[in-house]
């Protein structure tokens, strides 16, 4: 309604903290439950390894489970990273903000962030410290990823059974996989640097 002052950005910023948030939670609570099944499957294979009569069937079901892990999270990965990076680019918004007000003020406004759990000093940071790997949400997508990327490699020392793919099926089938998240970040790059050119100057029209 007019007349109503306006929402504090803080609490603007401390809704979007929040939202992030409880969409990276229930984004890692269904990984950590897919990594359960499918490293549980891995295990039930290897241990009936025996069981397996000829051809590469054993290997090819270990492809397939190892490469929807790594993809899962590495998909996962990918949303927390851009998650981190959204909510960095919504605190230098704050930062802007702060900078036009005197230094009283702009103390206050920035100590209020403790409120909401962030330190005031993070927002003056443009780059994320290296310690942010660390976090949960995006150490863990890292470590399954490389656990299920590296799994079809360990198992030929896990079974003497010669059933395993070959190497070079392996290196194209999670190589392709993972270089999704490597090739389309790369032609968003070029894309969205075309769609911010400088515009033409007025008055030049194509002849």
């Amino acid at each position: 309604m007019d007349g109503e002052p306006a929402k504090p950005l803080e609490e603007v910023f401390a809704e979007r903290l929040k939202f992030e948030h409880d969409v990276i939670g229930h984004r890692m609570g269904w990984l950590m439950t897919l990594n359960s099944f499918l490293v549980g499957a891995m295990a039930v294979l290897i241990a009936n390894s025996d069981k397996f009569r000829g051809g590469h069937s054993l290997g090819v079901c270990l492809l397939v489970i190892a490469t929807l892990g790594a993809l899962s999270n590495a998909s996962c990965l990918f949303s927390n990273f851009w998650a981190t990076v959204a909510l960095r680019d919504a605190s230098l918004v704050l930062v802007e903000e702060w900078n036009t007000l005197d230094g009283q003020a702009r103390e206050v406004r920035r100590a209020r962030m403790r409120l909401y759990g962030r330190d005031p000093r993070s927002f003056a940071q443009k780059k994320a410290p290296p310690s942010q790997v660390l976090h949960p949400w995006l150490f863990l997508p890292i470590v399954f990823s490389i656990f299920f990327a590296g799994s079809p490699f360990v198992f030929p020392m896990l079974s003497s059974q010669d059933r395993d793919v070959p190497m070079y099926v392996t290196l194209v089938v999670l190589g392709s996989t993972l270089a999704i998240f490597v090739a389309l970040p790369v032609v968003d790059a070029i894309r969205n640097r075309r769609s911010v050119a400088p515009a033409p100057p007025e008055g030049a029209e194509a002849e």
